[in-house]
């Protein structure tokens, strides 16, 4: 990907999911039908065709039960599903309190079903699967670049604006769920993989529906759908941290801290073994070859082909290399002239 290939979209179902049919030459199919499509019988229940039961959406599930009359499906005695979907989806132009907070108790219980159900996370996944094996060699490549240019333009964009810019857009998403979700994507994205092409497209299609209660969802699974406990996204600001993933030959590593009696500034040593923070430990010094964890007993090797950028790096094997090791030193030295000219 360079930075040159422009693919912004807002964050919303309808414009996520036109990035797949736009590749695959398919027409989008309508608000129902689309969510069908993507989440079968997950939201939408036809209960009597002639409309002789009543409707409802219950609180405590997904699925809004509906009936149908002259061919249109409604929600109770006056309300049409379409202006309902058209509020998850993203294409409803109306403000009506009674459609928008049905739509959002839908979120609200989604997001719940994806937390305490794991399958449900599976499920997606196999259906996001059954849709990209349709897709030849050269269109699954092609995703991949549109995804990450969709990941990398569209949070550029946003963050062009003020906060007040953001927050009166039509279908606002709190910055702290929107950098998650796309540290998320842009994360599985950079594995190079079918598997983290999948798990991308399903943070996504996860933020379009769901917007803010997505964070609810970021929190408890790690980019590639694993359940964890961790904050809705790691330190650092967003647009940093998917330079460094996207154009990794234009990153500049920076450090402003001024611990720099360390051999390694501003790293954290974590014991692989038990997890304990290594610099907590009495008498640790991180100009030692190895370490062995106090707690646990572990040694931990302390040099550059230890270190990752984040814990999910480390699961994944990526550590940082010799090259890094040069990038690292030079970001120490301007740091080192920076406080000399203060």
């Amino acid at each position: 990907m360079t930075e040159k290939e422009g693919c912004e979209i807002d964050l919303r179902f309808g414009r996520v999911l036109e990035l797949f049919y736009d590749i695959a030459g398919k027409k989008m199919p309508k608000q129902l039908d689309l969510l069908d499509e993507w989440l079968p019988g997950f939201i939408i229940e036809v209960r009597d065709e002639e409309g002789k039961i009543d409707a409802e959406y219950i609180d405590s599930e997904t699925t809004i039960y509906a009936s149908r009359h002259n061919g249109s499906l409604y929600l109770g005695s006056n309300t049409r599903i379409n202006q309902i979907l058209g509020r998850l989806i993203g294409t409803a132009k109306g403000n009506q309190e009674k459609e928008r907070k049905a739509a959002e108790l839908i979120r609200k219980d989604t997001a719940a079903i994806l937390i305490d159900q794991p399958d449900a996370t599976d499920t997606l996944r196999a259906t996001i699967h059954e849709h990209l094996k349709l897709l030849s060699d050269d269109q699954l490549n092609e995703f991949h670049e549109k995804l990450c240019a969709a990941v990398w333009d569209s949070t550029v964009e946003r963050y062009k604006k003020n906060g007040y810019e953001r927050l009166d857009e039509p279908f606002p998403i709190d910055d702290e769920v929107w950098d998650g979700l796309m540290y998320n994507a842009g994360y599985q994205l950079h594995l190079y993989s079918y598997e983290g092409i999948i798990n991308a497209f399903g943070w996504l299609i996860i933020g379009g529906l769901l917007r803010n209660e997505a964070g609810r969802v970021v929190r408890m699974y790690h980019s590639g759908f694993s359940a964890v406990n961790r904050q809705i996204a790691e330190d650092g600001e967003i647009l940093d941290k998917l330079q460094y993933l996207f154009f990794p030959e234009q990153y500049q590593s920076t450090y402003s801290g001024n611990d720099l009696e360390k051999k390694y500034p501003g790293i954290s040593w974590q014991c692989d073994g038990c997890g304990e923070i290594l610099e907590n430990q009495a008498g640790f010094d991180d100009h030692l070859p190895v370490w062995q964890c106090r707690h646990c007993g572990h040694l931990n090797r302390i040099d550059i082909s230890a270190i990752s950028d984040n814990t999910e790096d480390r699961l994944n094997g990526f550590h940082y290399s010799d090259e890094d090791l040069e990038e690292f030193n030079r970001a120490i030295a301007e740091r080192m002239q920076e406080l000399k000219k203060n």
